[in-house]
C-alpha cells in the first residue's frame, strides 16, 4: 500500500481519535451532573424516610398521651371512690390501685420524654439533610448552565471534526476504508494502524501488539502494493521511511 494511502489512513485515525476524545469529554461532563443528581435524589429519599419517622413518632406520642389521660381519669375516679369506702380493706385496695396507676403514668411519661428526645434528634437530622439538598441543588443549577455551555462547544467541535472526516474518507478507496472501519470498531484504543518498529535482535515488531512481523510481510510492505495486516492484532501495518533501508 503506497505512502499516500497510509498517510490518509493515519490522518483519519488521528481524526477518529479526536472525535473519540471529544465524545468522552461530553460523557464525562454529563456524568458529573448525573452524580450530583443521584446524590440529591438520595438525600431526598433520606428526607422522606425522616418524615416517615417523625410521623411514626407523632403517632406513638399521641398513643401514649391517650394512655396517660386514661390513667389520670382512672386515678381521679379512684380518688373519688376513696371518699365513699366504708372498710379499711376497700380503702387499702383502692389506694394500691391508685399507686399502680400512678406508677404506670410515670413509665408512660418516661416513654413520652424519650420519644420527644428522639424527635428532637430527627428534626436536627432533617435540617442538616435539607441544608445539603439546598446546597447541592444550587451547585447543580450552577454546574448545569456551565456544563451545558461546555457540551454545546464540544458538540460544535465534534460536528466540525466530523465534516473534516467526511472530506478525508472521500479520498480513500471504499474497500480500504471498509477494512479500516472494521478494524477500528474492534479496537478499544481506536487504533486501526500500527507502525512496524526497528529490528530488535533481528526481528521487526508490530507496535500495536508488540508481536514479531515475519520477513515476508516486511518485504510486502516494502513493495507498497497490497494492504498488509498484522497476523496477531489484525491492524494495518506500515513502515516508516527511515526504517525502509533496514528492511529485510
Amino acid at each position: 500500500m503506497n505512502n499516500q494511502i497510509i498517510e490518509k489512513l493515519k490522518e483519519l485515525q488521528a481524526i477518529d481519535a479526536r472525535i473519540g476524545s471529544l465524545n468522552k469529554s461530553c460523557v464525562d461532563k454529563s456524568s458529573g451532573l448525573d452524580c450530583l443528581k443521584e446524590n440529591i435524589q438520595r438525600l431526598q429519599k433520606q428526607m422522606e424516610e425522616i418524615k416517615q419517622k417523625v410521623k411514626q413518632l407523632r403517632i406513638e406520642v399521641d398513643k401514649k398521651d391517650l394512655e396517660l389521660k386514661s390513667n389520670e381519669e382512672k386515678i381521679s375516679k379512684l380518688n373519688t371512690q376513696l371518699n365513699t369506702v366504708r372498710t379499711n380493706k376497700e380503702y387499702s385496695a383502692l389506694t394500691n390501685e391508685i399507686k399502680s396507676a400512678k406508677a404506670d403514668n410515670e413509665v408512660i411519661e418516661d416513654v413520652i420524654l424519650n420519644l420527644f428526645n428522639q424527635n428532637e434528634l430527627i428534626q436536627k437530622e432533617a435540617k442538616e439533610v435539607e441544608a445539603k439538598i439546598k446546597e447541592e441543588t444550587n451547585q447543580l443549577n450552577a454546574m448545569s448552565a456551565q456544563v451545558g455551555e461546555e457540551i454545546a462547544h464540544l458538540k460544535t467541535e465534534i460536528e466540525s471534526v466530523c465534516q473534516l472526516r467526511q472530506k478525508n474518507t472521500a479520498q480513500i478507496d471504499a474497500e480500504v476504508l471498509s477494512k479500516y472501519e472494521k478494524i477500528i470498531s474492534n479496537k478499544s484504543d481506536r487504533a486501526a494502524l500500527a507502525c512496524v518498529g526497528e529490528p530488535s535482535k533481528g526481528y521487526y515488531t508490530c507496535q500495536g501488539c508488540h508481536m514479531d512481523v515475519p520477513a515476508q510481510q516486511v518485504n510486502e510492505l516494502m513493495k507498497k502494493k497490497e494492504m498488509v495486516c498484522c497476523k496477531s492484532c489484525l491492524r494495518i501495518l506500515y513502515i516508516e521511511s527511515s526504517n525502509a533501508n533496514n528492511a529485510i
